[in-house]
């Protein structure tokens, strides 16, 4: 198992390489983030850390002679969501595009790795919940989920690339518990290293202020493409190394502020995809918490969700306990966030700069223009 480990380190060192030579490119070519409109960060942020990635990943798989069939369609996946939501960084495309880029990937997992939901385990009794003739039309809709709940906490520097590493790395933890040692224990693993790299240069730290870099459009929705791949491949079958109920705790914290934004939305009489300021994050900036300390908030309860649901799989804990005992935590959560922000809004709390990343998800479209130099 620990053989895998260096395999895994060349994802990080090309990504970093690539990045340090790529600022400068993409600075000159104009694939920069600029500040204005919901955006207010300072200067001209390069947005190639997704195809730094991308490449990291894809030369790590191949360079330790993984069997082609085995990770031909998530890197052809991968690809599809990069190129389009590159493009979409550049030339801002209609929300339609990028929903149809998102579903084609998820059939290319479907189709082409057999990759799909067959049932939810035993969420109420012992009976196993399947799917039938709804497994495709539900993993479609939950790979779109998972996509767009990573774009939408790409909001502060460092958070979606932190909150994708707890995920993996909780994927990783109980696939070692479970024994599995083949090739794929060494995937999750190279997706961390090359996260890994990129956050050297876009997480906050008291070496780097402030990101030199973003994932882009591009690079949220391929981090989205590979967890639900993951969480998906690894939680079904006979064979599986974790039931579905433990991947909902893995990825918590996305889930719960995906759906608790959108029931708020509809709650107020608006649209659930229209756009607002009101996720957690933006909740610990207005408690007056700096980005870095909002985004340690973050990723710290994101860790306790995932290590719950390690131990819960670790203890053999029945999965309708750890169901019912998730959907508490969520009510608990969505009312935490209803009663905070009202009282945000009487004590009218002074508006809030956000920095760092983008919210241009389908789940969330935001209303986006160009901005002169």
């Amino acid at each position: 198992m620990f053989e895998n480990i260096p395999h895994s380190i060349i994802g990080f060192v090309i990504t970093g390489l690539l990045i340090w030579q790529l600022i400068p490119v993409a600075q000159r070519l104009g694939m920069v983030d600029k500040p204005g409109g919901h955006k207010a960060h300072k200067g001209h942020i390069p947005i190639v850390g997704g195809f730094a990635m991308f490449v990291g990943i894809s030369f790590s798989l191949l360079l330790i002679d993984l069997p082609w069939a085995q990770i031909q369609p998530i890197l052809f996946a991968g690809l599809l969501v990069l190129v389009v939501g590159t493009l979409d960084d550049k030339y801002f495309l209609s929300s339609h595009v990028r929903l149809l880029t998102q579903v084609g990937a998820a059939l290319i997992l479907v189709v082409s790795d057999n990759t799909f939901l067959a049932d939810l385990g035993h969420l109420v009794n012992e009976t196993n919940f399947t799917l039938g003739s709804w497994a495709i039309p539900l993993t479609v809709f939950a790979i779109l989920g998972v996509i767009n709940a990573i774009n939408m906490t790409d909001g502060l520097d460092g958070l979606a690339g932190g909150l994708s590493t707890i995920t993996l790395s909780g994927v990783t933890i109980l696939l070692a518990m479970n024994g599995v040692t083949n090739g794929y224990f060494i995937i999750p693993l190279v997706f961390i290293a090359t996260i890994v790299g990129f956050l050297m240069f876009n997480l906050r730290t008291p070496w780097l202020p402030k990101a030199k870099i973003f994932m882009g459009n591009g690079g949220s929705m391929l981090l989205g493409v590979l967890i639900a791949w993951l969480l998906i491949k690894f939680s079904q079958g006979p064979s599986r190394s974790f039931d579905p109920i433990i991947a909902l705790w893995l990825f918590a914290i996305p889930l719960y502020d995906t759906v608790t934004i959108m029931l708020r939305r509809i709650i107020k009489g608006t649209s659930p995809f229209s756009a607002d300021r009101e996720h957690v994050h933006h909740l610990f900036l207005k408690l007056g918490f700096s980005v870095g300390q909002s985004v340690a908030w973050v990723l710290g309860i994101a860790s306790v969700f995932a290590l719950v649901g390690i131990l819960g799989s670790y203890l053999n804990i029945p999965e309708h306990q750890m169901f019912f005992t998730f959907m508490s935590i969520f009510a608990l959560y969505f009312w935490g966030m209803e009663k905070s922000w009202q009282l945000i809004a009487q004590r009218n709390v002074a508006d809030i700069n956000v920095t760092g990343g983008t919210d241009n998800s389908i789940i969330n479209p935001l209303k986006r223009k160009k901005h002169e130099d």
